[in-house]
């Protein structure tokens, strides 16, 4: 599952991760203190 990292406040913008873990319904994100994550989750519909 891809995911998104920007540090407003340094210069990691838009950069692409793919560290996250996903165990049933648990999904654990590693991510520095004040940054803004986005992540893609694929095949979820409304």
């Amino acid at each position: 599952m891809p995911r998104w990292s920007t540090v407003p406040a340094g210069s990691d913008r838009y950069t692409q991760r793919l560290d996250i873990r996903v165990t049933g319904k648990t999904v654990r994100v590693p991510f520095a203190a004040a940054s803004v994550q986005t992540l893609q989750v694929d095949g979820v519909s409304a």
